[in-house]
Parts: C-alpha cells; sequence; structure tokens
C-alpha cells in the first residue's frame, strides 16, 4: 500500500505596483490556508515613487479600501498600493500693487509638478511689474488690452518645490508667488 503525507495547502500574497517607477515594494509572501499572514510578516516600510505619498495598500483598485492584514488567507491575494499626490502650498503676495489686480486659482494648495496658471490685469499707466514664483522670474503674455487701456497678462508656473522640513519635523512643499511694486 501506498503511505500518503498531506501537504499544506499555500497561498501566495504578492505586493504589485500597478504603476511604472515605484521602489522598495515587498517580497511576496506565503501563507497557509485559511491562517493569516503572521504580524512579523506584515510590511512595515512603505513603497517609494517620486512625488507621490503612500497611503495604504489594497487588494480592490475600484475601491481602493484598506486591505485588512488580520483576515484569514483562502486564495491567492495580490495586494496594490494606493497614493496621493504630494503637494505644493503657495502663498500669493503682492507688494504695493496699486493699479494692479490679479486672479490665482481658488485653492492654495496644488499637486506637485502640475501647472497653475493665473492672470495679472494692469490698469492703464502703469507699468508691468516684476512677477516671481519660488524665487524664478516668470513672464507675462499679454492676453488683451480693453477700452479702458487695462490689459491683462496670463502666468504660468509648474509647482515643483523642493521638500523642507519645519522646525516640528513635519514635511513640507511651499512656493511663493510674488508680485512686485507697480509704477
Amino acid at each position: 500500500y501506498a503511505k500518503w503525507t498531506a501537504v499544506a495547502q499555500t497561498h501566495t500574497v504578492s505586493f504589485v505596483a500597478d504603476v511604472t517607477g515605484v521602489s522598495q515594494m515587498p517580497d511576496a509572501i506565503i501563507v497557509e490556508h485559511d491562517k493569516t499572514i503572521p504580524a512579523d510578516k506584515v510590511p512595515t516600510v512603505p513603497p517609494i515613487r517620486e512625488g507621490y505619498k503612500f497611503l495604504h495598500w489594497t487588494d480592490n483598485l475600484t475601491t481602493k479600501t484598506v486591505y485588512n492584514f488580520a483576515q484569514t488567507i483562502t486564495a491567492d491575494v495580490k495586494l496594490y498600493p494606493v497614493w496621493e499626490r504630494e503637494k505644493v502650498n503657495i502663498t500669493w503676495t503682492n507688494n504695493n500693487t496699486t493699479g494692479a489686480t490679479w486672479t490665482q486659482p481658488a485653492t492654495s494648495e496644488v499637486d506637485l509638478n502640475s501647472t497653475v496658471n493665473f492672470t495679472l490685469m494692469l490698469d492703464e499707466g502703469y507699468e508691468l511689474p516684476s512677477v516671481t514664483a519660488g524665487g524664478a522670474l516668470l513672464a507675462g503674455a499679454l492676453v488683451k488690452t480693453d477700452t479702458n487701456g487695462k490689459r491683462t497678462y496670463s502666468y504660468s508656473f509648474v509647482a515643483n518645490a523642493a521638500e523642507t522640513e519645519k522646525e516640528d519635523g513635519t514635511k513640507v512643499r511651499e512656493m511663493t508667488v510674488e508680485i512686485g511694486e507697480t509704477k
């Protein structure tokens, strides 16, 4: 007679990057059927993606619900990282801009590396002031001149501020958009 030995059924929990440019992905974990992932195997080091903050792992790319590592494993599982675009806080500063009106975006927080557009309207008789974003001089494009001589200029820049650390240890990305004095 043949003697059979029971072999434990196992499943693979794999970590899959659904986009390119992701590093530091965890190795796959082999888990016995109807068991949970051992606590010492649950990934504690987050994956890295430039310009994004890792939020959590999910097994559902549609709902992106947080994966529960304490649930029992009954089949192979693929886990995906959920990301949030890093943000840049923008401060809008004008210095004695008599004769100038600007319209900036409604929010002061924008996605990292996104393009920010705004306009500057200058009354007749005023010279175009210097306009900077993150210390870099911007060139405005004349869009129109109305019948009263008011000129409208269009500006855009990429919100690509470097990450800095505040005194409390939090990391931020900040830029200042500044309009110089009008003459």
